[in-house]
């Protein structure tokens, strides 16, 4: 991360090349960075309201208003808002790709809904804010700017207004509406994430893209979600997986192998094997009870 001159703003968007594989893209709305940041030691105050979007998995050290570090992990697609005037000092080994907006003073102030919920304090600079299709508008400005293209200052503005919306969505989403004092997912929070599996039985499903309809970190979620449920999110998937296999089984002639791809198995046997260790029984015998 790193701050900006001010400098004055044009009717359109223009791209300039900046040291240190940096890009800029001046609007009227605000200024937006794309960044591949190497090894680095930063160390700066936010000139701006500032909107930071993380394009792939990056860890550091930050210390920010303090002078007491914490480890962050940004996984890809994390969404991090840094009020104005706040002071960050970040120290990372590795590489990140970052794409960052800097909303003019004004731009904002005109905002009251987002300036009134916007975190300000320390304990609400969130790594844990992920949403995927703000990570894909980012990606869409970032591969404009790579291409210096034209691009038209309505269409910037746009997607610059759909990500600050996005970005307030998922900060004013409390953690106590996410989580139970308890510890444990409310009931909304568990049946999005039922009806994410649902929707998608038949593909891969990572963690993070279960932590994502909860709008908590892997690590967060995967500890609320059991203490919820009493299982893990693989074994809640795999039950899934199991009673539609076996719904299908015994509710249509669709062949093994295809019931195997269809709710998510790599193969026949795969399905046969995981099918067998759980109803103590293979889904050939299985169809055929169920047939008579």
């Amino acid at each position: 991360m790193s701050t900006l001159e001010d400098a004055p703003l044009h009717s359109h968007c223009t791209v300039e090349g900046l040291p240190d594989s940096k890009s800029l893209l001046q609007t009227d709305a605000g200024r937006i960075v794309y960044d591949i940041d190497e090894a680095r030691d930063a160390h700066i105050i936010a000139a701006h309201p500032t909107i930071l979007v993380n394009l792939c998995y990056d860890e550091t050290l930050t210390a920010i208003n303090s002078d007491k570090f914490s480890t962050i992990s940004t996984p890809k697609d994390s969404v991090i808002y840094i009020p104005k005037g706040t002071e960050v000092h970040e120290i990372c080994e590795g590489q990140g790709e970052v794409v960052m907006f800097e909303i003019d003073d004004d731009v904002q102030d005109n905002n009251r809904e987002f300036t009134k919920h916007a975190p300000a304090s320390l304990q609400d600079y969130r790594s844990d804010a992920i949403d995927q299709v703000t990570g894909q508008l980012a990606k869409t400005l970032r591969n404009a700017m790579l291409l210096d293209c034209d691009v038209n200052n309505l269409l910037i503005e746009s997607l610059m207004a759909e990500i600050q919306h996005r970005t307030l969505s998922l900060y004013s989403i409390e953690k106590s509406k996410t989580i139970t004092n308890n510890g444990k997912l409310s009931n909304c929070i568990v049946n999005r994430v039922l009806g994410f599996i649902e929707a998608n039985i038949g593909n891969p499903i990572a963690l993070n893209e279960l932590a994502q309809q909860a709008c908590l970190s892997p690590y967060h979620f995967n500890r609320a979600f059991k203490n919820t449920t009493g299982q893990s999110p693989h074994q809640t998937v795999l039950h899934r997986r199991l009673v539609k296999a076996r719904k299908l089984l015994a509710q249509t002639q669709v062949s093994i192998c295809e019931i195997a791809i269809m709710t998510g198995f790599s193969s026949q046997s795969h399905l046969t094997s995981i099918f067998t260790k759980n109803f103590q029984t293979t889904p050939k015998q299985f169809r055929e009870q169920a047939s008579r």
